[in-house]
């Protein structure tokens, strides 16, 4: 039973930033600092997002740590790679982690 409902949950959480309902403006920042990332190679960042409730900050947020520790970030779309390279693979669900526990997981460089 617990199981089919973290299936339920996972169902509306985006995988790609094309399947992000609203936040645009939130998408399109997460988007700039992923090509800083990606043509840098490294990134500084403090970012606080704010809004109301059940608005899809935690998940939006969650599909950008994703793509930060994607090994085979694709450059043109910044998706992650869908479980291809080794961290998406073993890590294919981010989505049970809180929000403070996102962002413990992110160093000051891309894991290699």
């Amino acid at each position: 039973m617990i199981q089919q409902a973290s299936v339920d949950v996972d169902r509306w959480i985006p995988k790609r930033w094309d399947e992000v309902a609203g936040n645009q403006e939130l998408v399109e920042h997460y988007q700039d600092i992923l090509r800083d990332f990606v043509e840098e190679g490294e990134g500084g960042m403090n970012t606080m997002v704010l809004g109301k409730s059940r608005t899809g900050k935690t998940s939006t947020t969650k599909l950008f740590v994703k793509c930060l520790l994607c090994q085979q970030l694709d450059s043109d779309t910044l998706n992650p790679c869908g479980g291809v390279c080794d961290y998406c693979k073993a890590n294919p669900r981010l989505w049970g982690l809180s929000g403070l526990e996102v962002f413990s997981l992110l160093g000051s460089e891309r894991p290699a």
